[in-house]
């Protein structure tokens, strides 16, 4: 089985058809799959996370603000352990979780998604690149809807919060 993640733009992306620049913008999840990883955000989690947020946001020009709000969640207990399983799970370098076996297995016999489906993309998101979202349209049975929102990178909402809100409203009509 070829190697497979499914990322925000949904579908099953194999490691060795992803586009060079895509490969590139996911050097964070290389990271995480590298065992110096968890000491790492262990002890240095703040910084790290910052570090990210600093290159993902594109159009606000006080993420910093927001960054201090948001960056507490990251000092949960938890958060290093469950972040790192996930991104490990997503490249299968880590077991997915036993107690989830059955709704994964609902999943991989059709990923198809069944309701009408909105997709934002931050117009200089520096995480996926355009195509990334492109051609999708089969995965969705009942229609998908990419908006790109300008000025906002990789957290529209929070860049953008205008285009969003504009957005989803017009989508729901």
């Amino acid at each position: 089985m070829p190697l497979c993640c499914p990322v925000v733009a949904w579908g099953r992306n194999e490691l060795l058809k992803l586009p060079e620049e895509q490969l590139h913008m996911y050097w964070y999840q290389w990271f995480f799959g590298a065992a110096l990883a968890e000491e790492r955000l262990m002890n240095e989690r703040i910084t790290f996370t910052r570090y990210i947020w600093s290159i993902w946001i594109t159009g606000l020009a006080n993420w910093q603000s927001n960054f201090e709000q948001t960056g507490k969640s990251f000092l949960n207990g938890d958060w290093v352990v469950i972040t790192l399983h996930s991104y490990q799970v997503r490249w299968e370098l880590a077991a997915k979780d036993h107690l989830y076996q059955k709704i994964d297995g609902e999943i991989e016999k059709d990923i198809c998604i069944r309701v009408p489906t909105l997709v934002l993309r931050g117009d200089s998101d520096p995480v996926a690149v355009p195509q990334m979202y492109e051609g999708k349209e089969e995965l969705f049975k009942n229609g998908y809807m990419l908006r790109r929102i300008s000025n906002a990178g990789h957290f529209p909402q929070r860049e953008n919060p205008q285009a969003v809100s504009d957005a989803i409203l017009s989508f729901l009509k």
